[in-house]
């Protein structure tokens, strides 16, 4: 699986919106009690989220009574693009700079 900080780094995510990302890629739902615990409106965290990637073509997609999801050929596409990106520098390159 892939690294959250270079799923972060690759779509410009905050922390927040990353994790959301990184719940939607390892598992099959994500419910809204879920989302409860990290946003204080999950709809418009969701929002948020959307926006962010929107011109990335991933779509995120909810099913009544499960919750939100990604399928396969999303979540290929997520991984394709994190393992297209160069990784983000870390405090080490910073400190050889």
């Amino acid at each position: 699986m892939i690294d959250i900080k270079n799923l972060r780094f690759t779509f410009e995510l905050s922390p927040l919106l990353g994790d959301v990302l990184y719940l939607l890629l390892t598992q099959k739902f994500v419910s809204t009690e879920e989302l409860a615990v990290i946003f204080a409106n999950p709809r418009v965290g969701m929002y948020r989220l959307r926006s962010a990637i929107a011109t990335t073509g991933i779509n995120i997609q909810v099913r009544n009574k499960l919750g939100y999801f990604l399928d396969e050929a999303n979540k290929q596409a997520i991984i394709d693009m994190v393992n297209a990106t160069d990784a983000p520098p870390t405090e080490k390159d910073h400190a050889d700079a």
